[in-house]
């Protein structure tokens, strides 16, 4: 339980306290006291209230805005538009790919839910598919030798997840889209990357050298 929630409920544990406080005053025929207590205790249950309410859209933005780590790529050029790409899997191993261009780009299989259900705890779904080389010149693309790599082995269920989940009415009710998702960056010097998804989908981003 975060800090927050743990106020809410000191707070509304007093609030019962001054309630069963100002029930006794009134008992013994001391209405004064009585509705003083009464009046306070109203006004820490409502300053429970707003402070909940508060702590519940902090929770429903944190879920919306959400991002996973899905990988960290470290890239060591080893030529003239070619590069080493070693890919980490958070708690998993580390795989080496061999690429060629100026540009290591990466995509997935993304399962994105409703709004309503990442407040749930349904957060986005997802599973890294290819990596590869990618050329900054559309000539270059065209002709000069290209590059990719699968990023997951064929596992049976977890492999087919993603049309699995598509062909189950049942939740539909929950699924706002399924789609593809890719991103790049620059690979043409020494670097290392984080590939995160969230609910818009993937994205890299370059670590700073001092982290």
């Amino acid at each position: 339980m975060s800090p927050v929630w743990l106020i809410v409920v000191l707070l509304a544990v007093v609030a019962v306290l001054l309630g069963v406080s100002a029930v006794s005053a009134f008992r013994r025929r001391s209405p004064v006291s009585g509705g003083l207590g009464l009046l306070v205790g109203l006004l820490v249950l409502a300053l429970a209230g707003a402070t909940g309410a508060a702590a519940w859209s902090l929770a429903r933005y944190e879920a919306l805005t959400r991002e996973t780590l899905a990988a960290v790529i470290q890239v060591e050029p080893t030529g003239p538009s070619r590069f080493r790409a070693d890919v980490e899997i958070p708690g998993g191993e580390v795989r080496r790919y061999e690429l060629f261009g100026e540009q290591v780009w990466i995509d997935a299989q993304i399962v994105k839910w409703h709004p309503w259900a990442n407040v749930i705890g349904l957060h986005t779904a997802y599973r890294l598919d290819r990596i590869g080389g990618r050329y900054r010149s559309v000539d270059d693309e065209r002709t000069r030798p290209r590059s990719v790599e699968p990023l997951h082995d064929d596992d049976g269920f977890a492999s087919d997840l993603y049309d699995w989940v598509g062909r189950q009415p049942w939740l539909h009710a929950l699924v706002d889209a399924q789609y593809g998702s890719g991103s790049y960056l620059a690979a043409d010097a020494a670097v290392r990357v984080e590939v995160r998804v969230s609910s818009s989908g993937l994205l890299m981003r370059a670590i700073p050298s001092d982290r």
